[in-house]
């Protein structure tokens, strides 16, 4: 095709050029021959949803490949929406974390079909990217909404980490959003929400109508709901659910099908 006149930076409905295929599959000689200088692929093209061939090499978690990009001009600096140190906290792989910010990417970067690397690493589970961000600064003035994410992707860890050596208050709210409970119950993750109650987490915090109980319940989690019953969680709120407003939450784990935690609610 580029021999025959074909337009290497010729993008398809989703933005994708010749170079992302060869980035997708790690194929570096190909992405050589692709960006010479007679040839002319464009290394900083996005696609529609803002990512560059190097977040596909990073996606493949090539290193060779994301080096080589780096080193010939791959934009990690100043590109505010880059996404590649987000997707490289997403997969967990420190080395190439470490190196994109080594060579200047953002560690506060927020990119707009992603999350901020930080949260990134926190829903994932990537404890030690977590920490070695926050160690560099990210996250000092969203502490909250960090034990949000991690709750949300039962990083238990992560939830340790942050209470016991960053000091997070489990009962303060991030400036959007409810405790992190609700997350917690919301993963069906029982550990994490006893762990969240023996350092403070108040059973029955309400965000307008909710209650975390009823996202235990949503959540199916036979034995969190039962815990949370055990340590006086209000089993008579009502939410609106599939269309109803003031449904119970037996009516709620009814249409769920979860007869053990009908059962409890019955015996509590």
């Amino acid at each position: 095709m580029i021999k025959h006149g074909g337009d290497i930076n010729k993008v398809d409905e989703d933005g994708f050029t010749p170079i992302f295929g060869a980035c997708r599959s790690g194929n570096e000689n190909l992405v050589k021959y692709l960006i010479k200088k007679e040839h002319g692929a464009n290394i900083n093209i996005m696609n529609i949803h803002q990512e560059t061939p190097l977040c596909y090499a990073i996606k493949c978690e090539n290193e060779d490949l994301v080096h080589f990009l780096v080193e010939n001009g791959a934009d990690i600096k100043t590109n505010r929406w880059d996404p590649s140190l987000s997707i490289a906290c997403r997969i967990g792989n420190e080395n190439i974390v470490k190196y994109l910010i080594e060579q200047g990417s953002d560690i506060h970067k927020m990119p707009q079909y992603y999350n901020e690397p930080l949260v990134e690493a926190c829903i994932h589970r990537n404890e030690e990217i977590a920490k070695y961000l926050i160690k560099l600064g990210a996250g000092r003035k969203h502490k909250e909404k960090l034990l949000h994410y991690a709750c949300k992707g039962s990083s238990e860890s992560i939830v340790k980490y942050l209470i016991e050596k960053k000091g997070v208050n489990v009962k303060k709210k991030p400036i959007l959003g409810h405790e992190a409970l609700f997350e917690a119950c919301s993963s069906g993750n029982e550990i994490i929400a006893k762990y969240l109650i023996d350092h403070g987490a108040k059973v029955n915090p309400k965000n307008g109508k909710e209650i975390p109980f009823s996202y235990a319940i949503l959540s199916g989690n036979g034995n969190l709901v039962k815990y949370l019953l055990e340590q006086g969680a209000n089993k008579n709120v009502r939410k609106y659910y599939r269309g109803r407003q003031n449904s119970t939450m037996i009516d709620i784990a009814k249409e769920n099908g979860n007869e053990t935690i009908v059962n409890y609610l019955l015996q509590y």
